[in-house]
Parts: structure tokens; C-alpha cells; sequence
């Protein structure tokens, strides 16, 4: 047989041939393997609507607590104070070492504070701060407000300035002196809208007025309202047997 007839031999016997079938659901057989878990696990999650809103609750809820918690450390840990120079800062408490108090750690009281403020030469300035509530009036509906009262070096000691007007001095930590006040950033753009006409103006609070002297800067003020102590008593512990001096930094 010639090369010829093998090719009119071979044309003469035509084959069918069968589509070529693709099994189904392997479409994606050649997507990557992440892809394809994906796919499986929401066909399941389809499949189950009460497990996955179990699942998606869980997983809310485990998120925003998580959100919450690094909120907070990032806050009081994580975050440098806005003070000047914070590693400087201390606490004084003063620590009756008598198993009669029980070891009892107290505040500083009025005449301690007085006696640290003009006798020792160990600190660059000394202050105190005890908290207030005030009942709020003249600026909508009354509310009771978190407040501060503080010495005149308050502002000094955390080196701090305001963002708007002034801050008191020992002058006005004087009785008949003090109806004056500083408000934190928060506080003034929640009651007087940012207005910066604020300052000069007068507040009621508990019945009596009082001169806004200035406005702090944002994050600066934990209080709403600073007020001057105007030598009140302090209901800490009158007297120590020894002294002991916490850090304020992280």
C-alpha cells in the first residue's frame, strides 16, 4: 500500500468523538486551596443561618472587648501624659506605720499640704486637689457636673497652659477670692458650643456665680470645672509618722 492509499484509507473511516465532559462542581478545582476552604465554609455557614448568627454574635463580641480593653491600656498605659516633663511628677501620701490604724495610708491634709508647699525645698512646686459635684444652672436644663478644687500651683505643677484666658494663682486660692473657675475643653464645647466669648462670662453653680477665667486644652483637664480650694480643710489625715511618694508616671 502506497503512502497515497493509506491516506484515502484513513480519510475514509471517520470517528465521532465525544465532547469532553466536565464533572460537575470541580470548576474551580484550580483555585488556590484558601480560596476553595472559603467557599466550603460559607456554602456551610448558608446552610446553618442560626450557627452563623451564633458565630458572627461571637465574634462581634469578642472584637468590640478586645477594641475596649486596648482602649483603655492605650490610654493609661501606652500613652505619654500631656504634661510637661511627667516622669517628674509624684503623688504624696502620707503612712501611719501603727498596727493600731492598721497600717492606714492617708492624703495630705490641709496644714501637711501648707508645710510641703512652703517648708520644703525638695519639690519645684506642690499642689492639691480634692473632688467636687456641682449643681449646674442658667445653661439649659440642670445638671450635676464632676469638679475640682485645687490649689493655686495646680496648674503650675502639671505645666499646663490654657488653650484660652489664664488659670488662677495663689492669689485667688484666697476665701472671697476663689469664685472663679477653669473649664476643661470637653465641658466648654458641650455647654457653651466652642464659644470662645465664654471666657469672662459667669457660670451658677450650686446657686453662685462664678467667673470663667479660662479654657483647658483637650485631654488635659479629667474634670469639667477647676475651682481654687480657698484654704478649705482637707478630710484627709491631719498628722504622719512617715511619708511615702508614688511616682504619677507610666
Amino acid at each position: 500500500m502506497t503512502a497515497e492509499d493509506a491516506v484515502h484509507f484513513n480519510a475514509g473511516h471517520v470517528h465521532a468523538v465525544q465532547p469532553f465532559a466536565v464533572p460537575p462542581n470541580t470548576w474551580h478545582s484550580s483555585a488556590p486551596r484558601p480560596v476553595r476552604d472559603f467557599r466550603y465554609s460559607l456554602r456551610r455557614l448558608l446552610k446553618s443561618p442560626a450557627f452563623t448568627a451564633v458565630v458572627i454574635l461571637t465574634l462581634g463580641l469578642g472584637i468590640g472587648a478586645n477594641t475596649a480593653i486596648f482602649s483603655v491600656v492605650n490610654t493609661v498605659l501606652l500613652q505619654p501624659l500631656v504634661y510637661r516633663e511627667p516622669d517628674r511628677l509624684v503623688t504624696i501620701n502620707h503612712f501611719y506605720h501603727s498596727e493600731a490604724l492598721n497600717n492606714l495610708e492617708a492624703p495630705v491634709s490641709a496644714i501637711g499640704f501648707r508645710d510641703y508647699r512652703d517648708k520644703t525645698k525638695s519639690f519645684d512646686a506642690v499642689a492639691v486637689e480634692t473632688g467636687w459635684a456641682a449643681n449646674l444652672t442658667g445653661t439649659g436644663d440642670p445638671e450635676r457636673v464632676p469638679a475640682s478644687r485645687v490649689s493655686g500651683d495646680y496648674f503650675r505643677v502639671l505645666g499646663v497652659a490654657p488653650q484660652l484666658g489664664r488659670v488662677f494663682g495663689r492669689d485667688e486660692d484666697e476665701q472671697g477670692k476663689n469664685r472663679v473657675v477653669v473649664l476643661s475643653d470637653g465641658f466648654w464645647k458641650r455647654i457653651y458650643g466652642g464659644d470662645r466669648g465664654a471666657v469672662g462670662k459667669t457660670m451658677q453653680l450650686n446657686g453662685n456665680g462664678y467667673v470663667i477665667l479660662g479654657i483647658m486644652p483637650a485631654g488635659s483637664a479629667p474634670s469639667s470645672v477647676k475651682e481654687p480650694t480657698s484654704g478649705r480643710r482637707s478630710r484627709s489625715t491631719r498628722n504622719s509618722s512617715r511619708q511615702k511618694i508614688t511616682p504619677t508616671n507610666r
